[in-house]
């Protein structure tokens, strides 16, 4: 089986800062991580592979070739190749544009199963997964939180407006199906080993520009960006309160009144 994981890079949300003047992102300073719903996909396509040795795993991104010490990173957990699709011509592309750059290198190869994050947490979106798969003709769907692939049928949970559903659908004749994975599946993405530490992986990097896709420049970047953002701004998130207890009386009476308080203990 050949699987493709559509990655971004994001920054961090808890260092998120906000020029409100020039409307964009201050990204000077801010720690960069794999976005949260993709770092769940690339955990998914693995274990797969844990159950199939046979398994290739690609992860693709499109971003600066910044980007590269984080895909190396990726690559030292069993991963087979990083495509990094990067160009000037692609600066400014909205989830439109994105999703045509995506395609317009997908469409060349041959995957059985492609793999994304639902959402991302610099746009929350949720549009490129199946944005994709609409550009290549292939069934998707996104809010994903377990799936069972087996004889042609996908079986799988999914979040939906706060519902849960369970869904089955039949891929037999489908050439690849392309799923979007919500962070919500709680499957984090594991630790790379200590050996593979230093592992030497630059060369299953592939770097891939406009002068291979040939897009047309009116269908990339800003020019090809119809996305306005009319408002923005920046979610606060208040820190969470910690204390450390000793174990002792006193200690386990504090949490046994924080339980109860919660409503997670009630009077016998």
């Amino acid at each position: 089986m050949k699987i493709a994981v559509l990655v971004k890079v994001v920054p961090n949300v808890d260092n998120f800062k906000y020029d409100y003047e020039k409307n964009v992102l201050i990204r000077e300073n801010v720690k960069m991580i794999i976005n949260p719903d993709d770092a769940s996909a690339i955990e998914y396509a693995l274990k797969i592979k844990d159950k199939n040795e046979d398994t290739h795993i690609d992860i693709i991104t499109m971003a600066p070739k910044s980007v590269i010490p984080i895909l190396e990173d990726l690559l030292r957990r069993n991963i087979d190749k990083a495509i990094l699709i990067s160009d000037k011509d692609f600066q400014g592309s909205d989830t439109y544009s994105t999703s045509i750059i995506l395609s317009s290198y997908i469409k060349n190869e041959k995957y059985d199963l492609i793999l994304g994050g639902s959402n991302s947490l610099d746009g929350d979106t949720g549009h490129v997964i199946n944005q994709v798969g609409e550009y290549l003709g292939l069934w998707s769907f996104s809010n994903i939180l377990n799936f069972d692939m087996f004889k042609g049928v996908i079986k799988f949970k999914a979040s939906i407006n706060e519902d849960i559903i369970e869904c089955e659908y039949d891929y037999s004749e489908e050439k690849c199906v392309i799923l979007g994975i919500t962070r919500e599946s709680k499957n984090k993405l594991r630790y790379t080993k200590f050996d593979d530490l230093k592992l030497d992986v630059s060369n299953k990097i592939k770097i891939i520009d406009n002068q291979a896709l040939k897009i047309d420049k009116r269908l990339i970047g800003l020019n090809g960006s119809p996305t306005k953002v009319k408002k923005t701004f920046v979610k606060n998130y208040s820190k969470s309160q910690k204390s450390i207890l000793k174990n002792n009386q006193e200690g386990i009476d504090k949490v046994y009144d924080l339980l109860k308080s919660k409503g997670v203990i009630k009077n016998v």
